[in-house]
């Protein structure tokens, strides 16, 4: 499963207090991001404290601080299930995430660190997928993995770059609510696809990188819309795709 590296819990997440109900959300949290359980799956308290080792009250804490999250839906009387975005909503998401790091690309440019761009230079050689193929085992779990991690890093470090706190915190909320519909999607796809995608995405960041290093915010502003509206495009065929193919 695709898992969402270096993803700092948000600033309302249980405090260490609650040991038992901190340990629950963890649990819960870190499934629901890497795929494990799937957008609609049903949670039930009663399993999930089995499987979690503690009693069901922390793990029905843990999934109302979820919620406030948008990572898991409430039915009053019904239960909880891993919350499920229509297609529409998807890319109401993705369309949000454009609006916000288009502009955070054109102020990295504009407020760029030599030693940030440095951490840029050193994700995209990770990055490389000549490198990514050449490490990746015969599956296409461990390499997509590296590439999530990857991924993520760029887009954060860019975010970070661009001196806003407050941008940067929902930035991580988007992309973990994305990461959570879109693993379904991706580890769908073929091999093939996934690695003719992984040489488009590495071309794109290259001319995200090359903009920032430039203070071309502009060109940044440009590189980073062009990237995340090709994204959108990519995962909205599929979908049409993956329904096409569903039997009647």
């Amino acid at each position: 499963m695709i898992s969402l590296q270096n993803s700092a819990r948000p600033p309302s997440a249980p405090g260490s207090s609650n040991a038992n109900t901190l340990k629950a959300y963890d649990y819960l949290r870190d499934r629901i991001i890497s795929g494990e359980f799937l957008p609609g799956q049903f949670l039930s308290a009663q399993k999930l404290a089995g499987e979690i080792g503690v009693s069901r009250t922390p793990v029905r804490e843990a999934m109302r601080q979820l919620e406030c999250e948008e990572l898991v839906t409430i039915v009053p009387k019904v239960g909880a299930h891993v919350k499920f975005l229509t297609m529409t909503e998807f890319q109401d998401l993705l369309g949000y995430r454009q609006a916000l790091e288009t502009f955070m690309a054109g102020r990295a440019a504009t407020l760029r660190q030599p030693e940030e761009l440095e951490d840029l230079q050193h994700l995209l050689q990770k990055m490389a997928p000549s490198a990514a193929w050449s490490e990746s085992s015969s599956t296409s779990e461990k390499l997509l993995r590296s590439l999530a991690a990857h991924d993520l890093a760029f887009h954060q470090t860019i975010a970070q770059m661009a001196r806003n706190a407050f941008m940067t915190r929902r930035f991580m909320r988007t992309h973990v609510l994305e990461r959570t519909f879109a693993v379904p999607l991706v580890e769908a796809m073929k091999l093939e696809d996934l690695r003719q995608s992984s040489f488009e995405v590495y071309d794109e960041h290259v001319r995200i990188f090359e903009a920032v290093r430039d203070g071309d915010a502009a060109v940044a502003s440009e590189a980073m819309a062009a990237h995340l509206d090709r994204l959108a495009r990519k995962f909205a065929a599929h979908c049409r795709q993956a329904r096409r193919s569903m039997p009647s």
